[in-house]
């Protein structure tokens, strides 16, 4: 008599996945299933993003995009626009919204031409 398979894993999609040739590219972090030390076999549900997911470049300047990691320049006027927008539109795990490195504005005001 066959043993039944032991099962276990998260239910709710807590990755990413792109469609690849023959198959699919997961990635993310699942957070830990009771009992999945006596488990045959483990899932990890993922949603599934058609060509790579949305154009990250239509909410401003793409600065970084590490796997679930990403960092968009705005202008300042624009900032609560852009993630009012990005939070609707994207699931969002984490939003940090950060003033430029002083040191940046410094270069950036002296890089102008003086005014005469």
């Amino acid at each position: 008599m066959l043993r039944p398979a032991i099962c276990g894993g998260a239910f709710a999609p807590q990755g990413k996945a792109v469609v690849e040739s023959g198959g699919y590219r997961a990635s993310g972090r699942w957070g830990f299933a009771s009992g999945c030390q006596h488990a045959d076999w483990l899932f990890g549900q993922c949603v599934v993003l058609e060509n790579g997911g949305a154009p990250l470049d239509a909410y401003g300047e793409v600065v970084l995009n590490e796997g679930d990691r990403v960092s968009i320049r705005v202008p300042k006027a624009e900032t609560s626009r852009v993630a009012a927008r990005l939070l609707a539109e994207h699931e969002v795990l984490d939003l940090t919204i950060e003033e430029p490195p002083i040191e940046d504005v410094i270069e950036s005001v002296f890089a102008q031409p003086a005014a005469q």
